[in-house]
């Protein structure tokens, strides 16, 4: 029996873990940054949309920049991201709703804050807007957010919970009690420490701050923990 050598392979084999997954980020971080900016640009215009798959997308792009590139000055210092409409029911931002038809192709400059819709079937720059990009939506995606209820107010948990989908409503949010009812302080807590565009957008939306768990409660298996205290009521 060599515990001590046991705990020196677990950590050795960590470690080689490790290097693997920071080489593999380092030789296709360019095909992770793209992934990452279709789903922000998926989630600027709803969920209905049309992102082929990654080399289908980029020659897509090509296409549209090149098409948009003969009618209007494009930005030369930042790549867009492009989008399709498919479903003009499930855009999820008015000027879009207002403008933008099935088929037409969206170009997203996340960094300008600016958004280019085109008609191909016309040839023709429909409108062109300021968006606002919250990344907080993209960090949302999937995140398991758990509401602990820290005050004598039954319903209050129920209450932050809607407020929070209302706004990340592809965020997976659910509520309990916690151990203690008579918390003073809301505060959030981020139990991946990956999160932090979505943490800034929860602060503003349950009106707490970032904060470690009491000692009363447990960290619990959720990527998020919000404990609601009696300042919220």
């Amino acid at each position: 029996m060599n515990p001590g050598g046991v705990a020196r392979d677990s950590t050795k084999n960590t470690g080689i873990v490790m290097k693997k997954l920071i080489r593999y980020i380092r030789k296709n971080y360019k095909f992770l940054i793209i992934i990452l900016a279709i789903l922000v640009a998926a989630l600027i215009v709803g969920r209905q949309i049309s992102n082929a798959t990654t080399s289908q997308a980029l020659k897509q792009l090509a296409g549209a920049k090149a098409a948009v590139g003969q009618l209007m000055l494009l930005p030369t210092d930042e790549e867009p991201t492009l989008a399709v409409v498919e479903d003009t029911s499930q855009l999820s931002n008015q000027f879009l709703k207002d403008n933008a038809k099935k088929g037409d192709e969206i170009l997203v400059y996340a960094t300008k804050g600016e958004a280019i819709i085109y008609r191909p079937s016309i040839n023709k720059i429909v409108a062109v807007s300021p968006v606002s990009i919250d990344l907080g939506l993209a960090e949302a995606e999937g995140t398991t957010i758990s509401v602990l209820n820290g005050t004598p107010d039954p319903n209050i948990a129920e209450t932050v919970k809607k407020d929070i989908e209302s706004k990340y409503p592809n965020a997976k949010v659910v509520t309990s009690n916690a151990s203690n009812r008579n918390l003073p302080n809301t505060i959030i807590i981020d139990n991946t420490d990956q999160k932090d565009n979505l943490v800034e957008g929860l602060t503003t939306i349950v009106k707490g701050k970032r904060g470690v768990v009491p000692l009363s409660e447990s960290a619990g298996t959720s990527n998020i923990l919000i404990i609601v205290g009696k300042d919220r009521l």
